[in-house]
């Protein structure tokens, strides 16, 4: 038993130094590369997660919560760009770790875009937390999260409604949704104009939510607004909506 536990020991002892072999000369690298890249630049590179895991076997789990303590040093001394390569091993190692995915993308989408002024860029970066999200969709397709997150980036960010709503919607299909959930899908709609679309989504929101007054009251005063709206542009007039312009 003794031997077997020393065997242990020294098999994990390997994993780490194997870890600090690849990753600590491979961060060296990016750290002196950083400055000569441009900002969206700032994402993706790390070692293959496939890679690790050829060395990690039933340390995962360790090896991702000690990289999680990483990330938390590195925002904690505002060194953000040291993140991304964590979080590419990590969601590579442990697809189904959300909280990875969400905020890798919100930290490029929000976080790196806010330090750009080239508008190019930081539509990359809304573009890369687009992509970023999608990838862990395919991974986690039984979760309302990523695809609402992927629809607030195309509704807050880059004011593609048709798209929002779309990952809104696939979203509201899912299992224990959080009620802001169709909000934003009738938002997502009446922001493109789709009046009759959004009314329709707040009489569903009104009908589950009859017995609770102040939901209720919240879906009929929408669902008063978009009749209205459907009402002035049957009269040949433009609407205007300070909520929806």
């Amino acid at each position: 038993m003794m031997f077997r536990h020393k065997k242990i020991y020294f098999v994990f002892l390997f994993i780490v130094l194997v870890l600090l072999v690849v990753v600590v000369p491979l961060q060296r690298s990016i750290d002196r590369d950083l400055d000569k890249m441009h900002p969206e630049r700032k994402l993706v590179t790390a070692p293959a997660g496939e890679f690790l895991g050829t060395f990690l076997f039933g340390f995962k789990d360790i090896v991702v919560d000690l990289m999680w303590l990483r990330l938390d040093y590195y925002w904690d001394h505002q060194q953000q760009e040291k993140m991304f390569p964590l979080y590419r091993v990590i969601t590579k190692l442990d697809p189904r770790f959300l909280d990875a995915w969400i905020l890798w993308a919100w930290n490029i989408g929000y976080n790196l875009s806010a330090t750009v002024k080239d508008p190019e860029i930081k539509e990359k970066c809304y573009w890369a937390d687009i992509n970023i999200l999608k990838e862990g969709i395919e991974f986690n397709q039984d979760k309302y999260d990523l695809f609402f997150e992927c629809g607030w980036v195309y509704y807050h960010k880059l004011n593609l409604y048709a798209e929002a709503s779309k990952y809104f919607t696939l979203a509201g299909q899912r299992k224990d949704i959080p009620m802001y959930v169709p909000h934003i899908l009738a938002h997502s709609y009446a922001k493109a104009h789709d009046w009759q679309k959004s009314l329709e989504i707040w009489e569903s929101v009104k009908r589950k939510n009859d017995i609770n007054s102040s939901k209720s009251e919240v879906a009929e005063r929408h669902i008063r607004k978009m009749k209205k709206h459907i009402k002035t542009e049957q009269m040949g007039e433009t609407v205007k909506d300070y909520m929806y312009p």
